[in-house]
């Protein structure tokens, strides 16, 4: 498919999918999105379900979207261009995302609208920015939450850019690399704009940087 490589949902009807599989579904064109779902749905649910080994030629190796998350695996989904599992926003909790890549950015996720993520893993995604999260012009509170073995260029678990905001509230940090920022990358990119980052009993071990901020580059 062009757009959406299992479901495209629009509209009002609200989507919700339960306990179930989605497995090397992908997308073609390389400007779309949604390896597996592409969603602009008012309500958009995915509960319990495993997504592994989904492509999007463009952004959202598995999902593309504003979407609640619960309970759910992103299992080594690629995207050629950003978000590797997810590109969009919306809350996941007890989710885990591992082995996931993007071309650019947001080896897990990329989050250009609002994000919450809480008790959940990523566990070594990998990109050119952000290797777990990465979020541009927009707000993202990360909680409870694991991000161990990530790695990118620039803020091996996650990179932040322009206006956005990311708090982080206790969570873990640890064993991620890259180039600048082993863990977080939250240096401005010369817009006038300047990315914030607020972190509160957070721990931070083991992350390292071949160039600059072993923890983080600012």
């Amino acid at each position: 498919a062009s757009v959406a490589g299992a479901i495209y949902s629009s509209g009002s009807t609200a989507l919700n999918v339960t306990n179930s599989t989605f497995q090397e579904n992908q997308t073609t064109g390389s400007s779309n999105s949604g390896g597996a779902i592409m969603s602009s749905a008012d309500v958009a649910t995915l509960d319990a379900n495993t997504f592994t080994r989904n492509h999007s030629k463009g952004n959202g190796g598995a999902v593309s979207g504003e979407v609640i998350v619960t309970h759910s695996d992103f299992i080594s989904n690629t995207a050629d261009a950003s978000g590797g599992a997810m590109c969009g926003g919306g809350t996941f909790s007890d989710t885990t995302f591992s082995g996931n890549s993007a071309g650019a950015r947001g080896g897990a996720v990329y989050a250009y609208s609002v994000l919450t993520v809480t008790n959940s893993g990523f566990i070594t995604n990998s990109a050119s920015g952000g290797g777990a999260l990465f979020v541009s012009n927009s707000t993202a509170t990360v909680i409870g939450s694991n991000l161990r073995n990530n790695t990118a260029s620039n803020g091996g678990a996650i990179g932040i850019r322009d206006a956005a905001v990311l708090t982080l509230t206790d969570s873990t940090l640890s064993g991620n690399s890259g180039a600048n920022g082993g863990a977080l990358n939250t240096a401005s990119s010369g817009t006038g704009k300047s990315p914030q980052l607020t972190a509160s009993a957070c721990t931070f071990t083991d992350n390292t940087a071949s160039n600059q901020g072993g923890v983080i580059y600012h």
